[in-house]
């Protein structure tokens, strides 16, 4: 009775994969307001911003033909952030990560409401972020940071009626094919980075300047609450 019920699982769990084949490219970019009253001095603007996220999905399974469930990657890019600390120094912030989650994506309804897709998704990832201090009277100091984060968010995804492509556009490149837009909101959390400047090194042939130590800095908290805005591709 065991093996029967052990087979009969193997056999729906692979006839429900075999209906999943949904892979999806996205391109987010997102804004992210730092809790962490530390990032006041590294940014003019308590948004993080100029944030590039690169995602590629693919669906494995999909459970009563009511919820897909994709394991993604992505790589994101936060672009350089400028401020200055005590109104003196200039300061700059640019990162970047790596990441690996599940998405949840509901279709209700196709026949009528296909183009509405909401979804949930938590991504485990690894960021590096570099901080660089400068002045006058002051070398060019930086460090490279580094820390997990894990990623909660939740949103809307609207796409083009597969049926809209396929007959009206006339574009068959997949029997899937769409393309739309997306919006989510989340919470990132993040690793506290541990900043610890030390001087840039000279060019070879270039006056030494007086020795200066390097100093640490504290620790830089990027967690806060998310906004992403997007494009997505689905085939």
């Amino acid at each position: 009775m065991r093996r029967l019920a052990a087979i009969a699982f193997i056999l729906t769990l692979a006839s429900v994969s075999a209906q999943a084949h949904a892979t999806g490219l996205r391109a987010m970019g997102s804004w992210t307001m730092p809790k962490d009253s530390s990032y006041g001095a590294l940014s003019s603007d308590e948004w993080r911003g100029q944030t590039l996220d690169l995602s590629f999905s693919y669906s494995f399974l999909y459970p009563g033909r009511i919820v897909l469930v994709d394991v993604e990657g992505g790589y994101i890019y936060n672009g350089e952030v400028q401020g200055s600390l005590y109104d003196t120094y200039p300061t700059d912030l640019e990162g970047h990560g790596m990441y690996l989650g599940v998405r949840f994506t509901a279709r209700v309804n196709r026949k009528v409401l296909e183009w509405l897709q909401p979804y949930v998704r938590t991504d485990f990832g690894w960021s590096w972020n570099r901080v660089q201090i400068s002045g006058a009277s002051l070398p060019a100091m930086h460090d490279w940071g580094n820390g997990g984060f894990i990623y909660v968010g939740g949103g809307v995804q609207l796409t083009v009626p597969i049926a809209f492509i396929r007959k009206t556009m006339r574009i068959r490149l997949t029997q899937r094919f769409s393309i739309g837009l997306s919006y989510e909101f989340g919470y990132l959390q993040s690793a506290p980075i541990k900043v610890k400047f030390e001087p840039t090194p000279t060019n070879s042939g270039d006056v030494e300047p007086i020795p200066v130590h390097g100093f640490s800095a504290g620790t830089l908290d990027l967690s806060g609450i998310t906004h992403r805005f997007g494009v997505v591709i689905a085939f």
